[in-house]
């Protein structure tokens, strides 16, 4: 794609900036807001209805949408209470300054609500900036580089008020502003469209892949087998060469004291923490150097050690929908223990190791996880919960059969997904491009 350049461009006087139009100018962001201000440092309790309290979770990095829908919702009192300091408005700006100190948001609705202390509300003095203008320019590179000069380390990141007056910024003429704007909307909304259709292909082709394994890892592949009543509810039939067993009779399931802390005169070990199975996508485990460094006493190392054929069991979440996550243990794993915030499924029985991913990582287990979690904050599954979870098993040589095929169909699926995620890569890469060039000046819009 071809781009026009300026006619004549001078040196910004900023190194990380370069060269800028000639008629462009350099401003700190005081001298084009009317105010940027923050509500109380105060956490308002959640209603079931009433005003949406708005957190960074809550917006939409590809466009200047806010995810109202998903919002905490705050007490007419408080709304009213909190919003007394500032309150934001269409045409606003949202800015994170906490954490994801950077993500920005544009007002583009009239609706009442309020942003978190985690983030702050900018006013433009819409006389001097277009604030769409102003949405954009905050996502470039330059002004991610500025705002990293004024960010402060001491405990959690932030950015203070009076440093986000500071921070320099690109003005240009008003008329120049609005051409860039509309420019920007055009361009970037058809970039978003064809994110969001790439998006939902994925999610199709994700369903497509849960689908096959919820119904062979029940229905086996022999679809002319005659079937059997299993007696559990949510699994319905089965083959009637398999058996149905409760997990305390595959094997024992056990828990962790090995934490993420280093003790003088233990050995050190690598332990397999939550996150590893958590976000471990294929649900296989392997030795890797990448596991946390921790030390462990000598009944730890004995005992919590790592084998080819365990199971480990995420038993805690902070919601009922991702509990119970599992991976498969596929080597004898040198030197490493697993955490104290996993459970371990030590089989007594011979299973196929690569149908053990599968058996537990279906949407029947999960239903069944799903409906035991217990309280009303951090979902917890007891070592009960596992020990009666009742599972289908098929004859060995069947078992192998289904994770050879499973394994094969699904890399497929994978293949295809991660050829779909390297074009929203693609996508999201040249959207962020775009962006910068232009509010930057490196490029002309016609």
């Amino acid at each position: 794609m071809m781009f026009e350049r300026y006619e004549s461009y001078r040196k910004s006087g900023i190194e990380w900036l370069g060269d800028i139009p000639s008629e462009w100018e350099i401003y700190k962001l005081k001298y084009v807001v009317k105010k940027i201000g923050d509500i109380d440092h105060y956490m308002p309790a959640s209603v079931s209805i009433g005003k949406p309290y708005m957190m960074t979770r809550d917006m939409f990095e590809k466009a200047s949408l806010i995810n109202f829908s998903g919002c905490k919702q705050v007490s007419e009192e408080d709304f009213l209470r909190l919003s007394r300091k500032i309150k934001p408005v269409l045409g606003d700006l949202i800015f994170a300054r906490y954490a994801t100190i950077g993500t920005v948001c544009y007002v583009d609705i009239e609706k009442d609500f309020l942003v978190s202390y985690a983030c702050v509300t900018i006013k433009p003095n819409h006389q001097k900036i277009v604030g769409k203008y102003l949405f954009y320019f905050f996502k470039s590179n330059f002004f991610l580089k500025e705002i990293k000069n004024y960010v402060n380390s001491n405990t959690q990141d932030n950015i203070g008020l009076d440093s986000l007056y500071r921070t320099r910024l690109i003005v240009l003429p008003y008329e120049e502003q609005l051409k860039i704007v509309n420019y920007l909307d055009i361009k970037t909304q058809t970039i978003n469209k064809e994110v969001t259709l790439l998006e939902q292909k994925t999610a199709k082709y994700k369903e497509l892949k849960q689908t096959l394994i919820n119904e062979t890892v029940l229905r086996g592949l022999d679809r002319a087998v005659k079937l059997k009543e299993s007696e559990i509810e949510w699994i319905g039939e089965i083959p009637e060469g398999w058996e149905v067993k409760r997990l305390k009779d595959l094997g024992k399931t056990e828990t962790s004291s090995v934490d993420k802390k280093i003790r003088d005169g233990e050995d050190i070990v690598k332990i397999v923490n939550y996150i590893d199975v958590y976000n471990n996508g294929n649900r296989e485990l392997y030795n890797s150097d990448n596991y946390m460094l921790v030390s462990a006493n000598s009944l730890q190392k004995r005992t919590k050690h790592l084998k080819k054929g365990d199971m480990l069991f995420t038993p805690t979440s902070e919601t009922i929908e991702d509990i119970g996550i599992s991976a498969i243990v596929l080597q004898d794993l040198e030197n490493t223990l697993y955490s104290y915030h996993l459970l371990r499924l030590n089989f007594y029985i011979v299973i196929d190791n690569k149908f053990k991913k599968y058996l537990f990582n279906n949407q029947y287990v999960q239903s069944y996880f799903s409906k035991s979690a217990k309280s009303s904050t951090r979902k917890i599954l007891g070592l009960t919960v596992f020990d009666n979870l009742r599972v289908a098993i098929p004859p060995k040589r069947e078992q192998t059969q289904i994770a050879n095929y499973l394994d094969e169909k699904t890399q497929k699926i994978d293949n295809i997904i991660e050829t779909i995620q390297t074009k929203i890569a693609l996508l999201k890469e040249f959207r962020k491009t775009l962006i910068n060039d232009v509010v930057t000046g490196r490029v002309k819009v016609a």
